[in-house]
């Protein structure tokens, strides 16, 4: 059972490392707890939160500047308001993100034994990564389609297509309580 645990937490980290650049960048420290198991925890939480905040930001202007040049091209009202309010999402997501980012890793931090608030920052770590990823992919595809396009302008509806895409997979779904 023990294995399976130090297998799960190193393939969590590895794919935390592949979608957030590498979480070793975070000075870790050992903490031993009473029921005999083994955690590591962040030496400095304001840096490691710091950290996680700045990752998903970078993922996030990236998104909103491609997003705002999309909206700049002649595209109909329609897919401009679609645009325009999927940019105040994010805008949003921004701030709720990073209070809990904070949150996360101040109480992993203190309390790092306790497997309720490890599991909360674990999955709120899995979860970022998973959004950040789904950021870059949106921003990866609309540019595409900015670039793809033509003398006559670009395609509103691959424009839609994209948008909706990562509304229905991911958008404000790290939100939700499952």
């Amino acid at each position: 059972m023990r294995n399976q645990k130090k297998i799960a937490s190193a393939l969590l980290l590895f794919s935390l490392c592949y979608a957030i650049p590498c979480v070793a960048q975070i000075k870790m420290k050992e903490v031993k707890c009473q029921s005999g198991e083994t955690v590591f925890v962040p030496k400095n939480p304001d840096k490691a939160y710091q950290f996680f905040a700045k990752q998903t930001d970078l993922s996030l202007k990236a998104t909103i500047s491609i997003l705002d040049k999309v909206k700049l091209t002649d595209i109909d009202l329609g897919t401009k308001t679609q645009i325009t309010k999927l940019r105040q999402d994010l805008d949003n997501y921004s701030s709720r993100t990073e209070d809990l980012i904070k949150a996360a890793v101040i109480g992993y931090a203190m309390t790092p034994c306790d497997t309720s608030i490890r599991k909360v920052y674990f999955d709120l770590l899995a979860n970022m990564a998973k959004e950040n990823a789904a950021l870059e992919e949106m921003k990866t595809k609309l540019n595409q389609v900015v670039t793809s396009g033509n003398a006559a302008g670009i395609d509103d509806a691959q424009v839609k297509k994209v948008i909706a895409d990562y509304q229905n997979k991911n958008g404000e779904k790290m939100f939700e309580k499952k």
